[in-house]
């Protein structure tokens, strides 16, 4: 009989002598591995979109034009937007005909013709990154000749000398030629008055303001 009771035990007891076993054999649980330390994400340079620049070609501001011609207006720094499908170009705010102007993606450009005088091209559109494009030339233009004769003291033809014509009004327009012969032949001159200065190889210096129309201008270079 006491035998017996030595085998039965309490149900608690044998519950928590169960549950120590199991916990005794359960294996341990994976270490968490240390988190990494993050490292700053790398911006990357954002490419920049080059300025536009606009040449204009064919005709100067600084010298007299023809009263028609060409106008070439080259784009750097970016293509027109459909080969330039939007680009224009006007003279004297008048817009040329699809007819006397040409686009590839860099370059714009129109044949005009313009009476003489002080004039205004300019050409206007859109390139691919949707930035306006636009430029404009003043120039000058017209087609009267002046010939210019140069001589020495004695009536003799000058070759060699240095001739400059300028509009009188606005210094910045001009041309210049040495003379070959005592000549130098000028062109594209507007109806306005021209100052004219010669200047020898040995330094004797003469000048004149004519109206374009004269012609012919004759100067004696005197010591």
């Amino acid at each position: 009989m006491p035998y017996k009771s030595n085998l039965l035990c309490p149900l608690w007891l044998c519950l928590a002598l169960s549950a120590g076993a199991a916990s005794a054999q359960a294996p341990p649980p994976d270490p968490q591995p240390e988190p990494l330390p993050m490292e700053p994400l790398e911006m990357q340079p954002v490419a920049e979109v080059p300025p536009l620049s606009i040449a204009v070609g064919g005709v100067s501001e600084t010298r007299f034009n023809p009263t028609y011609g060409a106008v070439f207006f080259i784009v750097s720094g970016g293509d027109l937007a459909d080969a330039g499908r939007d680009a224009r170009i006007t003279a004297d705010g008048r817009e040329l005909s699809s007819t006397r102007t040409s686009v590839s993606p860099r370059i714009v450009a129109g044949r005009y013709s313009m009476p003489p005088g002080s004039r205004r091209l300019a050409m206007s559109g859109w390139d691919a990154e949707g930035r306006p494009v636009e430029a404009e030339a003043r120039i000058w233009t017209g087609e009267l000749p002046l010939l210019v004769v140069v001589t020495d003291i004695t009536g003799s033809p000058v070759t060699g000398a240095r001739v400059a014509v300028t509009l009188d009004q606005q210094r910045r327009v001009s041309a210049s030629r040495e003379t070959r012969d005592g000549l130098a032949r000028f062109e594209n001159l507007p109806d306005e008055r021209i100052w004219v200065a010669v200047t020898a190889g040995d330094g004797v210096a003469e000048s004149r303001v004519v109206p374009a129309r004269q012609g012919t201008l004759e100067i004696q270079l005197r010591r």
